[in-house]
């Protein structure tokens, strides 16, 4: 009955674990939605500013045009308005010689008079060639094939999760413990576990190695998570934005993951009863890339 009830108890642990793989991996999904839709929102934001920005710019052409052409048109307007009353006031006088008045001053002005009019024969009346702004809308893509590649393309990244179970007593210092083995992507990749020392202090350093290839760079968001026998106090960091390279690090991690003492604690939850403790690892991979 004893061994019944220990059973019982490990199925329990293993379900727990499972579960709580789960969890990550759908926490992960809304994460991954929630940015990607953040990221639409960022880019749609921006193609609106830099389509208002050349739609300003378009209208500064315009307004740039409209002032050149208006100039080619107010300096003969102006002109010709000066000239229209010279030509008034030359009528004028020449009605009150026909009337008889004031012929005095008008015998004086006669001269000016006629000079105008003969003036007014030779003066051109050329009409300056202008260009009006016309601006022809571009047919909108009711298709957004064009606005789709300005916006961006949607992705799916495969992101897997993989558990490790290692022995405590295999941790030791100045040495590396290998996890097993996992293929994502075509790509392999192990977790190793290291005692990390530094002076008198001593912490707990996980670290994802990548199966390393001479012409391929590798992108990948991580997440560790140490376990705990109450699921509540499991560990977890994440790691974004790694590039990993043929002639790179070994591995990325944290090697102050957990203090030393903490973890090797009993009490504290990170071993159970065989003394053993489990990790697990969240990998996106974002890109993978011949060179």
């Amino acid at each position: 009955m004893i061994k019944l009830y220990l059973d019982f108890q490990h199925r329990i642990k293993e379900f727990e674990l499972y579960a709580d793989s789960l969890k990550s991996l759908l926490a992960g999904v809304d994460n991954s939605a929630e940015s990607a839709c953040k990221a639409v929102d960022e880019q749609v934001a921006q193609i609106c500013s830099e389509a208002k920005q050349a739609g300003e710019d378009t209208k500064l052409q315009i307004q740039t045009s409209r002032d050149e052409e208006r100039r080619k048109l107010t300096k003969p307007l102006e002109e010709t308005k000066t000239f229209i009353e010279q030509l008034k006031d030359s009528h004028r006088y020449s009605a009150d010689v026909i009337e008889h008045k004031s012929i005095v001053h008008v015998i004086n002005r006669i001269q000016d008079v006629t000079k105008e009019h003969e003036e007014s024969g030779l003066k051109k009346m050329d009409i300056p060639t202008v260009n009006c702004a016309w601006f022809e809308k571009a047919v909108v893509d009711t298709g957004k094939t064009i606005l789709m590649k300005q916006l961006g393309a949607l992705l799916y990244q495969e992101q897997s999760m993989f558990t490790d179970v290692i022995k405590f007593d295999e941790v030791r210092e100045g040495e590396v413990c290998r996890g097993s083995h996992h293929i994502i992507n075509g790509q392999s990749w192990y977790t190793y576990i290291k005692k990390e020392v530094y002076g008198r202090k001593s912490s707990l350093g996980l670290y994802l190695c990548w199966g390393k290839k001479d012409n391929i760079n590798c992108s990948a968001e991580l997440k560790f998570t140490l376990m705990n026998v109450t699921t509540s106090k499991a560990i977890s960091h994440t790691l974004l934005n790694l590039t990993y390279t043929p002639d790179g690090d070994e591995g990325f991690g944290r090697a102050s993951f957990l203090d030393w003492d903490k973890f090797a604690d009993k009490q504290n939850g990170f071993l159970d009863d065989n003394n053993n403790f489990t990790v697990t690892v969240i990998v996106k991979v974002t890109n993978v890339e011949e060179f």
